[in-house]
């Protein structure tokens, strides 16, 4: 009897390790597919999709399957046509638009730092 449960527990760990093998080895494709879709995004040198891909980064290190498609389906979106993340106008209206309530003010910082000292 009390080999029959070493048994069964050797054999649960067995499985058990590999269970966590094969999860650690899709997770190790998963980073790498993701660091090749942001590379390539990168490499479109925009200021908009670079923000973006730094925006990924911090926000999916290891990402699961459904983030991992949504990346596909941008990527894919942003090849066909690197301005699709651009809102026509958003430019002018940031610039022409009041700031946030509760915002504070923008301060040039070398007068500031003048008037202190």
């Amino acid at each position: 009897m009390l080999k029959i449960l070493i048994a069964f527990v050797f054999a649960a760990s067995f499985l058990l390790g590999l269970e966590s093998y094969r999860s650690a080895q899709l997770q190790a494709r998963r980073t790498a597919e993701q660091t090749e879709l942001l590379q390539a995004l990168s490499s479109l040198d925009d200021p908009v999709v670079s923000q973006l891909v730094a925006d990924w980064r911090l926000a999916y290190p290891e990402p699961d399957e459904v983030r991992l498609q949504e990346l596909r389906d941008l990527a894919q979106q942003l090849r066909a046509d690197p301005n699709a993340l651009r809102v026509p106008g958003a430019e002018n209206a940031r610039s022409n638009a009041p700031p946030p309530a509760g915002a504070m003010p923008a301060v040039d910082l070398p007068s500031a730092i003048k008037a202190g000292a």
